[in-house]
């Protein structure tokens, strides 16, 4: 199946932080229903215990991410959990016209348990904004999102819709 995004494991890793999303903008080639994210993730940021995690994809306004377009089942990390490429089913699926999307993880309440792989450079934008994990994903990004230049190991798996 094809994906879109970023399919390397990135040189750097950073903790995902409590009640905070953070993502990265990529290009669909053609329209297709997205059934799945995978991002490289491990359990070693210095937190005890478990993370819950999930992702979401947003549509794109001018270098910004705007409206959800849909979230994944939840996934849990535990601390210690060895590097892995870790899977966010979406149940319904989710269609997606070509385009630029951004791909999104959304981690919850406990600290520092969870990392993500990343590159410092890359041609990718990537935002950042807090979330309360408890009260659901943003259904939009306010434009004060955090927007830097580093490349998230994360891309979405889809079938064409051809």
């Amino acid at each position: 199946m094809p994906t879109f995004g970023y399919t390397g494991i990135g040189s750097s890793v950073t903790t995902l932080s409590a009640d905070y999303q953070r993502g990265g903008l990529f290009t669909i080639p053609e329209g297709g229903w997205v059934t799945k994210i995978s991002a490289r993730l491990d359990g070693n940021g210095g937190g005890t215990g478990t993370q819950k995690i999930r992702a979401a994809i947003y549509n794109n306004g001018n270098t910004y991410p705007t409206s959800l377009k849909g979230v994944s089942a939840e996934v849990t990390i535990s601390a210690g959990q060895a590097a892995s490429w870790v899977e966010f089913v979406f149940s319904p699926v989710v269609y997606l016209p070509p385009g630029n999307y951004w791909l999104h993880l959304h981690s919850g309440a406990n600290n520092n348990v969870g990392r993500y792989y990343r590159n410092t450079t890359g041609g990718t934008l990537v935002s950042g904004i807090s979330d309360i994990y408890s009260d659901g994903t943003r259904t939009s990004i306010p434009s004060g999102a955090t927007i830097s230049a580093h490349q998230m190991s994360i891309y979405a798996t889809y079938t064409p819709a051809w």
